[in-house]
């Protein structure tokens, strides 16, 4: 097993292996307070740190393509749906049906 990595469908687009934090958020692996790989759930699963990618907010850039275009990180179809309805954590809800996990 010594070349396996965790990948997110559209994680390497710009060239660089990273993930979005919602996605990575669905891997139970992820930290979501403090924004990175939970250390304590990674060691009991015995998943070295270099099988992740980079974890990035979700409109970080995360690398461009080779036209030079910046590819942002991404979102899950909740996440992207909560920001596109303007929902802000200050009591606001979104409700949203979707065909995937996310």
């Amino acid at each position: 097993m010594r070349n396996l990595s965790i990948r997110s469908p559209s994680g390497s687009l710009g060239g660089e292996r990273a993930i979005d934090v919602a996605d990575a958020s669905g891997t139970l692996l992820f930290d979501v307070a403090g924004r990175r790989w939970s250390e304590p759930v990674c060691e009991a699963l015995e998943i070295p740190r270099d099988w992740l990618p980079r974890a990035l907010e979700s409109c970080a850039v995360s690398g461009e393509t080779s036209e030079g275009v910046p590819v942002a990180a991404g979102a899950g179809n909740q996440a992207a749906g909560r920001r596109r309805a303007h929902v802000e954590p200050d009591g606001d809800a979104h409700s949203g049906l979707a065909p995937s996990a996310s």
